[in-house]
């Protein structure tokens, strides 16, 4: 497939995700009080982060190996096999020997209930996190689609018993278990089902592990650490308002769901690198467009938006979401840089400024927050991305010389093409 192809097809499933996930979000905050939605929304962020920890690289490896498999079979899925089965004992022995450490550090005691239902799910996240990116690597968008959208539509499933379960907590941790179960189910199905030609590749597949280890946990603690620095420094609640912004603002990152794992995988391939950084040069500015004019479009509604989506209850959100909304693109300008940098193997200095995003959220959140609350814990995650965007865009210069001016401002030819992409989207959505 071209990458027009697998763009389209990418940008497909992530709009049905989005949506799908989206509507589990709103039914969720709509059923639950605030304080039972901020605390599952925590326990479901620290059980994220926990995968992140656990799966020590192998989730970006398979991504990476996955885009090799294109090129030379299936020769380097049997130690992916390998390697996840012997994670996945890990994370048992480790959850239950951290169980105590993990309450106490990172969960408030409103959550230790919740967190005690789900943390066994953990590994069966592992798996089902490892399996998916191997398959979006290796662009096999059927296997891909399946994996993605069956659990959430479970989930959704599991909403209509709302009527016949007395407890509203008890509809939405029932929805979480189906989700949990089920993508492990397809995922062992899809992966463990076949053989796969024998390789002798396993310590270039560990050695990339180590290497993506650091940068890609430490990016992902700095993404999500914020709920757990929000949940320490106010109230449940605040999780649960803070939450419910982040999801509307989260729209725009659909079209970089799209874009950024192709730009890795595309980018693996390319052994010359002179197409992968027309490439990403070209994504790069068209993306920038298409964010900002949905981020300016959501800033305008968002007094609107929240309330209605949401309920009153949750007004105050539609505040945190503007301040939000220069931090998501920034973010997502950040990651684009990182996949075109995983994908030409330089990936490891980038460690250092998922550091400094980490150290900047940790004294600025609490600093903030306790000046302007909620507000000022917002403020601190927009600046701090700001800043390690900047920092991203010094390190790609440093490696490879390529200017901001080339990725950041777009040409006339660059506005013609998303034109273009929409008419040809739409074209296809209709027939």
């Amino acid at each position: 497939m071209s990458f027009k192809k697998d763009f389209f097809s990418i940008m497909t499933i992530r709009l049905v995700l989005a949506i799908l996930g989206f509507a589990i979000v709103t039914i969720s905050a709509r059923i639950l009080t605030l304080e039972d939605f901020g605390s599952i929304t925590l326990v479901v962020t620290v059980m994220s982060i926990l995968v992140r920890l656990l799966s020590v690289g192998l989730g970006q490896a398979a991504q990476f190996y996955g885009a090799k498999d294109i090129l030379r079979g299936s020769d380097y899925k049997i130690i992916i096999r390998k390697l996840l089965l012997v994670l996945i004992v890990l994370s048992f022995i480790v959850i239950t020997l951290l169980d105590n450490y993990i309450k106490i550090n990172l969960l408030t005691r409103d959550a230790y209930g919740i967190y005690d239902s789900f943390k066994y799910f953990t590994p069966l996240i592992l798996l089902h996190f490892v399996i998916l990116l191997y398959f979006l690597g290796k662009r096999d968008l059927k296997k891909y689609a399946v994996l993605s959208l069956i659990p959430i539509i479970a989930t959704l499933i599991c909403f209509s018993l709302y009527s016949t379960l007395d407890s509203k907590l008890d509809v939405v941790m029932l929805a979480w278990y189906v989700q949990f179960s089920v993508g492990a189910v397809l995922g062992i199905f899809y992966f463990y089902r076949k053989r796969s030609i024998e390789s002798k590749n396993i310590r270039e597949v560990v050695k990339y592990c180590y290497q993506s280890y650091i940068v890609s946990t430490l990016n992902f603690i700095s993404q999500k650490i914020s709920i757990v620095l929000i949940a320490s420094s106010l109230t449940p609640s605040s999780i649960a308002l803070f939450y419910a912004g982040k999801s509307i603002s989260e729209v725009t990152t659909v079209i970089y769901g799209a874009l950024g794992p192709l730009i890795l995988s595309y980018t693996s391939e390319d052994e010359s690198g002179h197409k992968s950084k027309d490439l990403f040069e070209r994504v790069s500015r068209i993306t920038l467009v298409l964010f900002s004019t949905i981020a300016l479009i959501i800033a305008l509604f968002a007094p609107i938006l929240i309330p209605f989506i949401f309920g009153d209850k949750y007004s105050q959100s539609a505040d945190i979401l503007v301040i939000l909304l220069p931090g998501v693109i920034f973010l997502t300008q950040q990651r684009l840089i990182e996949n075109y940098l995983y994908g030409i193997k330089k990936q490891v200095n980038i460690v250092y400024i998922h550091i400094l995003s980490i150290v900047l959220l940790t004294f600025g959140i609490p600093f903030l927050s306790s000046l302007f609350g909620l507000s000022g814990a917002v403020m601190a995650i927009t600046l701090t991305t700001l800043t390690t965007l900047l920092t991203m865009m010094l390190l790609l210069y440093i490696t490879t010389r390529i200017k901001p001016i080339s990725y950041l401002f777009a040409t006339k030819n660059d506005y013609h093409l998303i034109i273009l992409i929409f008419k040809k989207y739409l074209s296809r959505c209709i027939n």
